[in-house]
């Protein structure tokens, strides 16, 4: 048995053999977890908490939250928008993004311009507000985090497909 093993060990498929099994274990080892799933695919989650409830929104998906709103859509220009819907209230506002993140408060109703290039448009309450999770705050332009009021008839517009988090206020 031993001469077999000898003889063989002599061969390069055997090295090929045994650094492949040695890669693969490795690999196994230090290869990442399985990150969690939600229900909702990773796009909002709503969390309760001793902070609040939190909201949890990522631009450019639907969710639970969000509506898909396609503006001038009989036009050359149309535009897709993604508008999220939480509850009344006041919140505290931050994001995981690190470079310039930005969104804006919308009223729940799509305005009529009269002009025929654009003919609808967003009606935005509230203002472009930046943030950022990183070090730069691009000129003092950007905040760690906000305080926003959402009235009934308002909804959250992102701008890309950042993740920000609403938590609401006790």
């Amino acid at each position: 048995m031993g001469d077999k093993i000898k003889e063989m060990s002599k061969k390069w498929w055997f090295w090929v053999i045994i650094a492949v099994v040695v890669l693969g274990i490795i690999g196994f080892i230090i290869r990442d977890p399985e990150p969690e799933t939600n229900p909702q695919n990773n796009v909002e989650t709503k969390q309760n908490n001793n902070e609040g409830i939190k909201y949890t929104l990522v631009g450019g998906e639907t969710g639970e939250y969000g509506k898909k709103v396609v503006l001038n859509a009989d036009t050359d220009l149309p535009a897709t928008k993604y508008l999220y819907k939480i509850p009344t209230g006041t919140y505290t506002v931050t994001t995981t993004y690190e470079k310039l993140s930005e969104f804006w408060v919308v009223k729940d109703e799509v305005v009529r311009t009269g002009t025929p290039e654009y003919p609808e448009e967003l009606n935005y309450a509230g203002g472009p507000y930046d943030l950022t999770a990183g070090d730069d705050d691009f000129g003092g332009r950007a905040s760690k985090e906000l305080i926003i009021k959402i009235s009934e008839d308002e909804s959250i517009l992102i701008n890309g497909s950042e993740t920000l988090i609403f938590t609401l206020q006790e």
